[in-house]
């Protein structure tokens, strides 16, 4: 298994595991959630796909925008709606920490970021099956 692979593996995990504990009135953490499947999910494209010299440097990042850039750069398109993206990069932080930027999120905010995620995941499947087949025809 790829290293790719793993990373779109554990966010199906994920995606399981935040379907399993949804309660309602607690936000905070599956939204936080949210942010760390859409990263594994761009991984999976990057740690397999991308080319450039600073793969590590992406792969050690947490900003979505900079990932969906880098998968992006894979098909020489641009896929994701990195407005979304860096949105809920914001979560990484400021819904697990505090400090001036600490948010309490309420049940609106979180089902806007479940479905910038899966609209993520929807881009992400339809360009591992593009790279896929391309990597076979080649």
């Amino acid at each position: 298994m790829t290293l790719g692979e793993r990373y779109y593996h554990i966010a199906i995990d994920d995606i399981n595991y935040l379907k399993a504990a949804h309660a309602e009135g607690y936000y905070n953490q599956p939204t936080s959630l949210c942010q760390q499947i859409a990263e594994k999910l761009l991984k999976s494209i990057v740690a397999d796909y991308y080319t450039e010299d600073d793969l590590e440097d992406v792969l050690r990042s947490h900003s979505l925008k900079r990932i969906a850039l880098a998968a992006s750069k894979t098909e020489g398109t641009d896929h994701f709606d990195k407005k979304a993206l860096a949105y809920l990069s914001d979560f990484y932080f400021d819904a697990r920490y505090p400090g001036p930027d600490y948010v309490k999120v309420d049940k609106e905010t979180y089902e806007e970021c479940v479905g910038i995620m899966y609209s993520c995941k929807a881009e992400v499947d339809e360009m591992l099956e593009r790279l896929k087949k391309d990597a076979t025809n080649s």
